[in-house]
């Protein structure tokens, strides 16, 4: 009850509000009890759409900049969650790092500029947010110049970035291949 309230409160205070660790079933079973998700279907289109917005979900595991295998695993993870929690939620993709120059000093490491880019490139296709973390003075501002308009504004996604229906039973960490 209380977490309900919590909710309530938050939402109609207009705070946003991100759900992180939010992959247990009774979380998720009560996402639409929390949220009203009260279907109503628009005059001319054949499908239904949430009568509220729907809440942030984080939809991975918490980002691991100092592991340079972990990054591939993390989007693959994203992409694959977004499919149950994109039902319910507007999938939150973490934050990213777009200088990860720390990585060059490790020796096998992949290229820290290529895995920025994915980080980039992924958030930018997720349908959520996009934030960085980077260290203060450390950002990269071409990379990050190439993923908001000259405004500074995002262009949203219509919808959720998913593995595309080919792919959706291989593993693309083993096959090596885009989702």
């Amino acid at each position: 009850r209380e977490v309900g309230e919590t909710v309530g409160l938050l939402s109609s205070s207009g705070l946003p509000i991100i759900h992180c660790m939010c992959h247990a079933p009774e979380i998720i079973y009560r996402i639409p009890s929390l949220y009203g998700h009260i279907t109503e279907q628009k005059e001319g289109s054949d499908h239904s759409s949430p009568r509220f917005p729907l809440p942030l979900m984080r939809a991975s595991d918490d980002f691991f900049p100092d592991d340079p295998f972990s990054h591939n695993v993390m989007i693959a993870s994203l992409a694959y969650n977004s499919l149950l929690l994109g039902h319910l939620s507007t999938p939150d993709w973490d934050m990213f790092q777009s200088s990860l120059s720390f990585l060059s000093e490790m020796k096998d490491a992949p290229s820290h500029n290529a895995i920025a880019k994915m980080h980039a490139v992924a958030r930018s296709i997720s349908g959520g947010p996009i934030y960085v973390s980077d260290v203060p003075g450390e950002s990269d501002p071409d990379l990050l110049n190439k993923v908001v308009c000259d405004d500074g504004t995002v262009l949203p996604c219509a919808g959720v970035a998913l593995p595309v229906r080919e792919q959706l039973l291989l593993d693309p960490l083993v096959r090596n291949r885009t989702m």
